[in-house]
């Protein structure tokens, strides 16, 4: 009968502690210590996510410029970062037979909101001092090389206008507009001694004619 009542007390402790140790787990989950976290994780990441897509978003992947003048379709036309005027005439169908192409330098960097007015031969030839600049939004602008100028400008200069320093012919103008695009633009006279075909004799003919 002892032993009865014994086991009976051992039950009752060891139930007793099971129910303290299930209270104390219970509580805990009540709690919520571990879900919290993980939810604020989850929140976390989804706001980093959308963060991204709207720098994506705001970040354009197309350019808009606007062509004009002599050529065969004057309009708005979208480019690519990297593109060059030749690029954006091309894409207006390229020179009118009146254009002046020697006004436009097709080496030239395309920018967003830029306009590009192609001028003809008629209109270069009634204005002695015209203004070739394709204008970009905000108020710069690209000037191309005036007729007016002393020296030709490596930097700016049409492959016409290059033709005209002396020893330069088209092929070795040619040369000279590839070596400005590969070289990003001339950083100084000396680096046209870099165009094959033109060393130290030539160059000393065209130093005192050309600039940068």
């Amino acid at each position: 009968m002892k032993t009865l009542k014994l086991n009976y007390k051992v039950l009752l402790a060891v139930a007793a502690g099971l129910l303290v140790v299930i209270a104390y787990f219970v509580l805990q989950g009540g709690e919520g210590d571990v879900m919290p976290q993980d939810g604020w994780l989850v929140a976390n990441q989804e706001m980093e996510h959308s963060n991204d897509e709207e720098v994506a978003h705001e970040t354009p992947s197309q350019f808009f410029a606007d062509v004009k003048g002599a050529v065969v379709r004057p309009g708005v036309y979208t480019f690519q970062k990297g593109d060059r005027i030749a690029n954006l005439i091309e894409l207006a169908g390229g020179f009118t037979d009146e254009a002046d192409q020697t006004k436009v330098n097709l080496a030239a960097a395309a920018e967003d909101a830029m306009m590009i007015v192609v001028p003809t031969v008629d209109e270069t030839a009634n204005d002695p001092n015209p203004d070739m600049s394709a204008v970009i939004g905000g108020g710069a602008t690209v000037d191309t090389p005036s007729p007016s100028s002393d020296k030709v400008n490596l930097n700016t200069a049409s492959e016409a206008d290059l033709t005209t320093l002396p020893g330069i012919g088209p092929a070795k103008a040619a040369s000279i507009m590839d070596k400005r695009q590969e070289l990003g633009g001339f950083k100084q006279i000396e680096d046209l001694k870099k165009v094959s075909g033109i060393g130290e004799k030539t160059f000393e003919k065209l130093k005192d004619v050309i600039t940068i």
